[in-house]
């Protein structure tokens, strides 16, 4: 309980400082109002204070953009990196609607203008492109699907949010003068100061250590018709993970551009030997998984993620739900419990579509022996000649396998988006709170 309330106050405590500091932005946008209504009129003056507050608010939120996603371990302890992408994705358009919101109020005011030649019209020009870039990034994001952008030439076109944040440093730097001197100036270039180093971390710093520790494919498995197992070796020391965490993995193979992209750690921690990921094919890169070869050499970094049963409260009974390769993280925990041993009921349901997607059964089946606790049900959406259960997890079902469920029944989920968004609301009417199920989006 310790544990849970410090996360609970640091995470508090981190909001409200970025709300602090979104508060003090303002300050310095409205400081000059009352000298500026006495000179040009209270509706102009409100039109430049409310230009400077999109502004500042905006930049402050681009750069808290780089902090969302840069996987910090210690954000990613707190909150969880789906929680801080989903965030990233508010805070990005939010920042673009103020930023382009700016101009609209600054010159609606009719303050400034007269400017002819080019000398003197270079910071708003730069202001334009940075409004460009911005609305470029926020309609490749939004309309990605639409556009058919492929990940990684969408990748690149997002990578241009660094540069905004420089032109944006001098068109604020330039002409902003509520930050020309005093504190506000040192407030404006110390946030520059600490988005530059983390930026310098992150970019530079990492992947140079990532190189340093390259891990070795040695086994590539097809466990059925699309999935593949990767079990890859380090070439020194590796890291510790919990069961049920996930990793960014690159490989470097031959003819091929690197590209990362993450997946679930399906072995258990205490295979010290080696890890694991158990990868469907599901897009671009993926479908050619098994292209790779052993003595590929890839990047791993992690761990990441929440999603585990060492993180859950004490409980009576675990239910864990997949869907299809939604197992991966599951199965990590499986092997773990079969290792450490957790004495307590386990239920394991997983849903497929057929039974040719169905795989590692003969594992699962030494599971079972090895876990006297264990109950396993396979869920089948698209045989109705199986001889098993047929149809999709729902309210009914879920109480025929869990007839009795404590107040200490928690729930472990993991699939599809939309698997997951309906299969927690047939949870929840089966009378188990929404305290109590525990999910983690691995979509990116």
């Amino acid at each position: 309980m310790n544990g849970r309330f410090t996360r609970t106050l640091t995470q508090t405590l981190l909001l409200l400082a970025l709300a602090l500091l979104l508060s003090v932005q303002l300050f310095i946008a409205w400081s000059n109002y009352g000298g500026q209504a006495g000179v040009i009129g209270a509706g102009p003056a409100r039109l430049v204070a409310a230009g400077k507050s999109a502004a500042l608010v905006a930049a402050t939120l681009l750069m808290f953009q780089f902090a969302l996603s840069a996987r910090l371990k210690i954000l990613d302890r707190l909150f969880g990196i789906h929680r801080l992408l989903r965030l990233h994705s508010i805070t990005g358009p939010t920042a673009a609607a103020l930023a382009l919101s700016h101009p609209f109020l600054i010159y609606g005011s009719k303050v400034y203008g007269g400017q002819e030649t080019l000398a003197e019209l270079w910071p708003q020009l730069l202001g334009g492109v940075v409004l460009l870039v911005l609305a470029t990034i926020v309609a490749t994001t939004l309309g990605r699907s639409f556009l058919e952008l492929p990940y990684e030439k969408w990748k690149r076109i997002h990578q241009l949010a660094f540069v905004t944040v420089v032109l944006l440093a001098v068109h604020a730097l330039v002409l902003g003068s509520d930050l020309r001197s005093g504190w506000p100036r040192i407030l404006f270039v110390s946030l520059l100061g600490m988005y530059l180093a983390l930026f310098c971390r992150v970019k530079l710093l990492k992947p140079a250590k990532l190189k340093s520790r390259l891990f070795k494919v040695t086994e590539v498995t097809r466990l059925n018709h699309d999935t593949w197992n990767l079990r890859l070796k380090p070439s020194g020391e590796s890291f510790t993970y919990l069961p049920g965490q996930f990793a960014f993995l690159t490989l470097h193979r031959q003819k091929e551009k690197p590209c990362e992209h993450p997946f679930t750690i399906s072995s258990s921690p205490m295979d010290a030997e080696c890890i694991s990921f158990t990868i469907k094919e599901s897009g671009d890169f993926t479908n050619t998984i098994g292209a790779t070869k052993p003595g590929d050499l890839a990047c791993v970094e992690a761990p990441f993620g929440r999603f585990s049963y060492l993180k859950l409260p004490a409980f009576d009974q675990l239910v864990m739900i997949a869907g299809g390769v939604g197992i991966t993280p599951i199965l990590s925990c499986l092997r773990h419990i079969a290792e450490s041993g957790v004495p307590k009921p386990l239920t394991l349901i997983w849903a497929n579509k057929t039974k040719d997607d169905i795989f590692l059964e003969s594992e699962l089946n030494d599971l079972i022996a090895a876990l006297p606790d264990l109950k396993v049900h396979h869920v089948l959406s698209r045989q109705p000649d199986y001889d098993g259960l047929t149809g999709h997890v729902d309210k009914t079902l879920l109480l025929r396998l869990i007839p009795n469920p404590t107040r200490n029944t928690h729930v472990m989920l993991c699939g599809p988006i939309a698997m997951m968004k309906s299969v927690r609301k047939e949870i929840r009417k089966a009378g188990i709170p929404r305290s109590r199920i525990h999910t983690e989006r691995f979509s990116f």
